[in-house]
């Protein structure tokens, strides 16, 4: 009886000994995964970033005559930033849906004055950064990389 008594102490001694090396390997290995998280959030927060100057796209509903609605991408510069939204100035704009026969019919001598205002219309307005997408050329990914080296 005695030995049995030893037996099972030593037994859940052992299987306390077994669950708190489990546990503590667990504790490590989550540590583990939320640097590694931290890691990718500062990896994705870096091309995330928007600063004044660099270039993006946008899309945009416009309404020609109140009656005739169209869809253009505009490629603008960045003038200011906010947690939430950037401030536009466009440089180019393009259809991206179907041209209504009202704009595709316009006098040619009146056209360019239709292109600039359309180009004109977002000037210095918000844009939602849920909107935009940076534009990014390999000088610019270039930049970052220096600017993250220099950093370090």
């Amino acid at each position: 009886m005695e030995i049995a008594i030893v037996i099972l102490s030593i037994l859940t001694l052992l299987q306390f000994v077994v669950g708190g090396t489990i546990i503590s390997s667990q504790h490590s290995t989550i540590k583990k995964l939320k640097e590694e998280a931290n890691k990718l959030k500062a990896e994705n927060d870096e091309y995330d970033r928007i600063l004044p100057g660099e270039r993006i796209t946008f899309p945009m509903d416009l309404t020609y005559s109140k009656e005739h609605s169209f869809k253009v991408l505009y490629e603008a510069t960045v003038l200011e930033v906010s947690p939430d939204k950037v401030k536009v100035d466009p440089y180019k704009w393009t259809f991206t849906s179907h041209v209504p026969d009202k704009i595709r019919d316009i006098n040619p001598s009146k056209l360019s004055s239709f292109e600039k205002n359309v180009l004109e219309f977002p000037k210095e307005t918000w844009v939602s950064r849920k909107e935009i997408s940076i534009i990014l050329g390999t000088d610019d990914i270039r930049n970052r990389k220096l600017e993250k080296l220099l950093e370090n």
